[in-house]
């Protein structure tokens, strides 16, 4: 029997008695899991956005002190990740980011990924992203030329942070299998082809007591939750765009410089020529792993053109959720922490995300140091437009060269359509 799932389960149904789960055990890691893999390829409809964000200093109470906490970030929000729901036979695009900067005690059979497209999951960090200059010995160099991550089927357990694990309710078998691994942003996807009941569970002892395994690993929404897959509609979805943005891109041999880079469907791409749709909902979520820099233009650390004038912003520290219920009965997780702004201080600024409209309008999204920032916009006039960093992240006397003047690393063009 898998002992934390006994944990989180007998935890579950004390606090949501009626769900009828039971007391888990799952066969095997190999279990044919519900989503297509070993060699399945995503099907041609727009994927279903799951966002998650695992943050470590939230307090859960005076015995266990702080916990890690899986939240979903949607909608420009973050939500307890006590209760997922999913759309049944829709490709679901899963990106994680990991603010835990450590490993915790993994059992080898979650080092697979299982249940994903091709088992595959893409994993990044500013380490692992080394992009270079097409053209270093040019001022202005010709672009960017994308490398780094990888795609993998299979992690040490020793290096896993945490895993994103989903069972099945009837036959408690795995259904997909993400081990996350520490300070990384990682996306793939997968689909679940049955409606019901599942459960979730990160199956690294990262909780409280001696073996790590209360606390958090038993408690709904922080370590642990459910996941409803019912048919629903996803019609009509916001167009999704992530943007990593990574410091100490070799320019030449003697400069780096950072750069944004598009991911998507667990690939990388380059920011120089950016595609939009018109007339939609474009959801953006930037997870930034550069430091503090000076803004060009104060003026920029306003936000300008988003949905409510605002952007929602978080990293480890903002996040202090705490667990309901009592300290001998902890029930699940009160979600707080994070910040809707409308401008952000100038000594927290990193970069800014900013696209001209013309006649001196802008989209203009401020991207504060280590953050993650979500916001929404919309483009209604079809056309080519530019983007820019404006805080001086380049090299050179004023800070504006390099990057600063080259597709693909601080500034590119929108095609929207």
């Amino acid at each position: 029997m898998n002992e934390r799932i006994f944990y989180a389960l007998v935890t579950a149904i004390i606090v949501l008695g009626g769900i009828g789960i039971g007391v888990a055990y799952h066969d095997s890691i190999n279990a044919t899991p519900s989503s297509p893999s070993g060699g399945a390829q995503a099907a041609a409809v727009e994927p279903y956005q799951l966002t998650l964000v695992i943050t470590t200093q939230n307090y859960f109470n005076a015995s266990a002190s702080t916990q890690p906490a899986f939240y979903v970030l949607q909608n420009n929000t973050l939500q307890s990740s006590a209760n997922i729901k999913l759309p049944s036979n829709v490709p679901i695009q899963l990106t994680i980011r990991n603010y835990d900067d450590g490993p915790a005690n993994t059992s080898g059979i979650y080092s697979k990924v299982v249940g994903t497209y091709n088992d595959q999951v893409a994993v990044y960090n500013d380490t692992l992203i080394q992009s270079y200059a097409i053209d270093p010995t040019a001022t202005s160099a010709a672009g960017i030329a994308i490398t780094g991550g990888y795609a993998t089927n299979y992690v040490n357990n020793t290096t896993i942070s945490h895993t994103f694990t989903i069972f099945s309710n009837t036959t408690h078998n795995v259904v997909v299998n993400v081990p996350v691994l520490p300070s990384t942003v990682e996306q793939t996807t997968f689909m679940i082809n049955q409606p019901g009941g599942y459960y979730w569970q990160c199956e690294a002892a990262c909780g409280a007591g001696p073996d790590g395994m209360t606390g958090a690993m038993s408690t709904p929404g922080w370590m642990t939750g459910f996941v409803t897959v019912e048919n629903m509609s996803v019609s009509n979805q916001p167009y999704n765009l992530n943007l990593l943005v990574v410091p100490g891109q070799p320019w030449n041999s003697t400069q780096t410089q950072p750069a944004y880079i598009v991911l998507n469907n667990g690939a990388l791409y380059s920011s120089a020529n950016i595609s939009l749709p018109a007339n939609t909902r474009i959801d953006v979520t930037i997870f930034n792993f550069d430091g503090y820099g000076p803004l060009a233009d104060n003026t920029y650390a306003n936000v300008s053109g988003t949905v409510g004038g605002k952007i929602f912003y978080l990293n480890d520290s903002m996040v202090n959720s705490t667990v309901t219920g009592s300290q001998a009965s902890p029930t699940g997780i009160s979600v707080s922490g994070g910040a809707l702004l409308a401008d952000i201080p100038l000594d927290q600024i990193s970069h800014t995300f900013t696209i001209a409209l013309g006649s001196g309008s802008t989209i203009n999204i401020p991207v504060p140091d280590s953050a993650t920032v979500s916001t929404s916009f919309y483009i209604n006039q079809t056309g080519t437009y530019s983007w820019a960093c404006w805080d001086a992240c380049g090299f050179g006397t004023n800070g504006m060269e390099g990057a600063m003047s080259t597709a693909g690393w601080m500034m590119g063009s929108i095609n929207v359509y």
